[in-house]
């Protein structure tokens, strides 16, 4: 009896090691099933293999991590070290129990009581800090805000495994040759010390990450800047053709009418007049109206998502009466927000039956409002729930975009954020109070 509760307790801790670091929520089915499966099959296959069913049930929880998690690498590297975390740590609890209490590992396991004792408060000291511990890193570290880049993430995965696989290797090879559980525990305790040493060299590693992905923004903001003034040149270009032709096109049809001759004026209004104002109302010439926009930033950000609409024979129109001189937001934050909004407006838009993105800035004495209007189909969850981790309704492993919104947002109190569905049009509003301190 106390061998299958001790066989019970270890499951426990297997499966809270595995689930309690990632950033989704298992629902309470499925919380259920998988810790069914890691006790039946300690409880069958342990006797029998021993270290090899902790694996095989770890290589369960991975595979189906890869299905539920839109976020999957960093859940598989938050599934290993969290059992990495939680194997190293049971040698270290052990060994410790040892010394206060003088007594060896085969005197604790001939008192199966005692053992027992042990193995329950290590469960719950299991499931408290890896609690904390899953809590940590998402809530207050914000691990996937860091983790965007998926070649890094790939990386710490690989490094992750490489070091279970080194360390399980050590523990078999240990047993075998007869390690003394001393022994054991101070391999796992170098084990330990591996995680900070990792951590330091991938946060130099994601730093250099970051510096070329701000290069690279930089070069691309240049490349959206040269394409808005190129458009800004081409409007200049047809104003002053028209102010060129402008009189002679009044001196032509005063003499029309001089002459009453009807069929000539309609003629030429249609040949010749009609094309300009066509010229002058096509909706690229909607851009000019970013002059407005001062922040080069927002400006180069906008103006390239707009573009990109009206490649895409999207409608696009623009309301910027006044001038938007400061957003009271940090600017990156606030483009990383809009290229968010306009990517799903343009996507959302191409699906629906007559596109249009319309955007709006209004400058209030103590705000700003940002209204970005698009049409779309009615979506396929709650508008609540949209903004939630691995929730879109484009489909499996989607749903960043909205989230990552979110979590900026809860860094500045200045801002409210209000977003629904007015068949056929999709409303993402922000209003932006200017109130110093709030912002990053």
């Amino acid at each position: 009896m106390y061998h299958t509760a001790d066989i019970i307790l270890g499951g426990v801790c297997l499966h809270v090691s595995c689930t309690n670091l990632l950033s989704i929520k298992l629902s309470g089915l499925k919380q259920f099933a998988l810790l069914l499966f890691t006790l039946i099959s300690l409880l069958i296959f342990d006797p029998l293999s021993g270290q090899l069913t902790g694996l095989f049930v770890i290589a369960t929880f991975l595979a189906l991590i890869c299905f539920w998690s839109p976020n999957k690498w960093l859940d598989l590297s938050c599934s290993l070290f969290g059992y990495l975390l939680v194997v190293s740590c049971n040698y270290i609890f052990i060994w410790i129990v040892q010394l206060l209490f003088q007594q060896s590992l085969d005197s604790l396991q001939n008192m199966p009581a005692a053992s027992l004792i042990v193995s329950v408060i290590y469960c719950f000291l299991c499931y408290g800090f890896t609690k904390w511990l899953g809590i940590w890193l998402h809530k207050n570290l914000k691990l996937e805000l860091f983790l965007t880049d998926e070649h890094l993430a790939k990386t710490i995965f690989l490094f992750l495994l490489l070091i279970t696989i080194l360390f399980l290797f050590n523990i078999t090879i240990g047993g075998n040759i007869g390690y003394s559980y001393t022994v054991i525990a101070f391999n796992s305790i170098v084990f330990l010390t591996l995680f900070p040493a990792a951590a330091v060299l991938i946060w130099f590693l994601y730093q250099n990450i970051l510096q070329k992905q701000q290069a690279k923004h930089m070069l691309e903001q240049y490349k959206h800047l040269q394409a808005y003034t190129s458009e800004l040149e081409k409007l200049y270009n047809s104003q002053r053709r028209f102010k060129h032709d402008y009189t002679n096109i009044l001196t032509t049809l005063f003499g029309y009418m001089e002459e009453g001759n009807l069929s000539e004026l309609k003629r030429y209004f249609q040949q010749e007049i009609l094309p300009v104002s066509r010229e002058f109302t096509n909706s690229d010439t909607q851009l000019g109206k970013l002059s407005q926009i001062k922040q080069m930033e927002l400006k180069s950000i906008l103006s390239s998502k707009l573009m990109y609409a009206l490649e895409k024979s999207i409608s696009v129109e623009l309301e910027l009466v006044q001038p938007i001189e400061h957003i009271s937001v940090n600017i990156v934050d606030f483009c990383r927000i809009m290229g968010i909004f306009l990517d799903n407006a343009i996507e959302a838009a191409l699906e629906a039956k007559m596109p249009l993105i319309r955007l709006c800035f209004l400058q209030e004495p103590d705000h700003v409002i940002m209204m970005l209007q698009n049409s779309a189909n009615p979506p396929s969850h709650s508008i609540s729930s949209l903004s939630d981790l691995g929730i879109s309704s484009k489909g499996e492993h989607r749903g960043i975009g909205l989230y990552n919104v979110k979590e900026i947002l809860r860094h500045y109190p200045n801002i409210l954020w209000e977003m629904k569905y007015e068949a056929p049009v999709f409303i993402q509003a922000l209003t932006i109070f200017s109130e110093k301190g709030t912002c990053l």
